[in-house]
This record gives structure tokens, C-alpha cells and sequence, in this order.
């Protein structure tokens, strides 16, 4: 016999379940579900995935995609420092600049 539920729910309910270190009634709240009856019997395939099993599921879409931006490449790009000790070089000059002004040319 073929489960009702799908293997994804199956999966997040596992673990939910490991997170939970086998607490049904952790899990189930876990998940947003009503009650631990409804997890168990998702588990086991004897019910379809709820409504509530359906909102878990695209949460933990979203929590995955978010994580995998997250994630930094292996390539990380060469720095050219003498366009940076140029561009500080810049900065410095201006911002010197930008304190000469506000002391009202007080140094001349």
C-alpha cells in the first residue's frame, strides 16, 4: 500500500522529530500541527498532508532558499591593493579637506 503522505512531509517530520530527540507532542507543535495523533499518522502515510503540513513544508522552502543565499561561494575575488591604497589615499585627502572647511579656515 502506497502512503498518503508525501515523502517530503515524511522527511520533515523525521526531522522535527530528531530536533525534538523523539517528542511527538514537541514535533507536532514544532510543525504548526494540531496534535501529535495527526503527526504520527502522517508518518506512518495513513493521511494525506493537512493544510497545516502544507504551510510547514513551504516554510521550510523558504527557510532553505533564505540559508542557501547565506551560503559563500568557494571563489573569492582578488583584491587589488594599489586601487585600494589609491582609493584610501582619496578618501583621506577629502575628508581632510571636508575638516578644513568646517573649521572655518581658522589655519590660514
Amino acid at each position: 500500500m502506497r502512503p498518503k503522505s508525501s515523502k517530503r512531509a515524511r522527511s520533515l517530520i523525521r526531522s522535527a522529530l530528531q530536533r525534538c530527540r523523539g517528542n511527538q507532542s514537541a514535533a507536532a507543535r514544532l510543525l504548526g500541527l494540531p496534535n501529535q495523533a495527526q503527526l504520527r499518522k502522517m508518518l506512518r502515510g495513513e493521511i494525506g498532508d493537512t493544510p497545516a503540513m502544507r504551510a510547514a513544508l513551504e516554510r521550510a522552502d523558504t527557510r532553505a532558499k533564505r540559508a542557501w543565499g547565506m551560503v559563500k561561494g568557494e571563489h573569492q575575488p582578488e583584491v587589488d591593493r594599489s586601487s585600494i591604497a589609491q582609493l584610501m589615499q582619496e578618501i583621506e585627502t577629502r575628508v581632510e579637506a571636508i575638516r578644513h572647511l568646517l573649521t572655518g579656515h581658522k589655519e590660514e
